[in-house]
């Protein structure tokens, strides 16, 4: 038996998983994702992440401690609000996706 399929296994996984570009612009969202934001991976693809979280979130801060440092990180207890979204003690982590320029998966 040969490998399985990359993406056959980040659509089992049961816990959100995206892909940004360099732009905080939605490249890939896994239907976990798309329960999490409540929005399909049609809709998501190209949507910039400030769409749906306030940039002064402490998320966009793990996003660039993860392009500076090169470097997976994680935070925890996140709080997650906006107009289109309300999520409370989110556990988030972030680590470079090389296959795009300043790309975080």
């Amino acid at each position: 038996p040969g490998l399985p399929d990359a993406m056959g296994v980040l659509s089992a996984l049961p816990v959100p998983v995206v892909v940004l570009d360099g732009d905080d612009l939605f490249r890939f969202a896994n239907p976990a994702a798309e329960i999490f934001f409540q929005l399909s991976q049609a809709t998501l693809a190209g949507m910039a992440l400030a769409e749906l979280i306030p940039p002064d979130s402490r998320l966009f801060a793990l996003l660039r401690q993860v392009r500076i440092e090169d470097a997976p990180v994680s935070d925890h207890e996140l709080v997650l609000e906006s107009p289109r979204l309300r999520r409370h003690g989110v556990s988030a982590h972030g680590a470079p996706f090389g296959e795009l320029p300043g790309g975080i998966v």
